[in-house]
């Protein structure tokens, strides 16, 4: 369905961990990225 996601997770930009997470994680949201990983999200 997300070709995208998936050809940059195949690229190695993006974690299965992530793609759970949000639809598109960006770099320049890491700190938002970073916030909800520690909040045991993708435990």
């Amino acid at each position: 369905d997300l070709p995208d996601l998936e050809a940059l997770e195949d690229a190695g930009l993006l974690d299965k961990a992530a793609l759970r997470d949000g639809p598109l994680p960006s770099p320049l949201l890491d700190d938002d990225d970073d916030e909800r990983a520690e909040d045991g999200d993708l435990d």
